[in-house]
């Protein structure tokens, strides 16, 4: 393939994957304000969820749990680990 053909195939799919961030962005910034709050038990293994990777996406808190957490205590949809860090429950998953 030519340089050419190569440097619009890149900025093509730079251009798409541009598009579809801000859209997943968007939906995620629009899906939080009427987010009901889901219920993580305690003692459950949380990470950050995908709608966290993308909100945060360019930012120092890329990934808000790194390494899975234990969860100690849940109140108003605010999840307190083990590590003594506190997370809105819309930004996490259960691992187990």
């Amino acid at each position: 393939m030519s340089k050419t053909k190569e440097n619009i195939l890149t900025k093509c799919h730079s251009l798409i994957s541009g598009v579809v961030r801000s859209l997943l962005y968007k939906y995620v910034d629009w899906e939080r304000m009427w987010y009901e709050v889901k219920d993580i038990p305690e003692g459950s293994l949380v990470v950050s969820n995908w709608k966290a990777k993308v909100y945060f996406y360019g930012s120092d808190v890329i990934d808000l749990i790194k390494e899975p957490e234990i969860v100690k205590c849940v109140d108003c949809g605010v999840a307190e680990t083990t590590n003594d860090n506190s997370y809105n429950c819309y930004w996490l998953k259960r691992v187990a």
